[in-house]
């Protein structure tokens, strides 16, 4: 299995976990690092009320360690409320 194939079967498998609602790839691999942005159901902007920064770093967090537990490294995970 490829990286990519690795990358969207673990993404895959945290939107049916109910972590993320959706994600993104953003421009390519820049500078040895790929960009995946995810979608969280909840508040991301810390200018909102109802921002919670430790339920982003967690949702983060689990992310960036379930694809490099599959073996995809060099990521840059960003939560939003919506990756549009």
């Amino acid at each position: 299995m490829t990286a990519t194939l690795h990358l969207e079967a673990v993404l895959e498998g945290l939107i049916k976990d109910g972590v993320i609602t959706e994600f993104k790839t953003l421009n390519g691999r820049a500078l040895g690092v790929l960009h995946v942005a995810v979608c969280a159901p909840l508040i991301t902007d810390p200018r909102v009320p109802g921002y919670d920064r430790k339920k982003v770093l967690a949702v983060r967090n689990r992310v960036t360690k379930e694809l490099e537990g599959a073996g995809v490294r060099d990521v840059m995970v960003s939560v939003r409320s919506s990756v549009a």
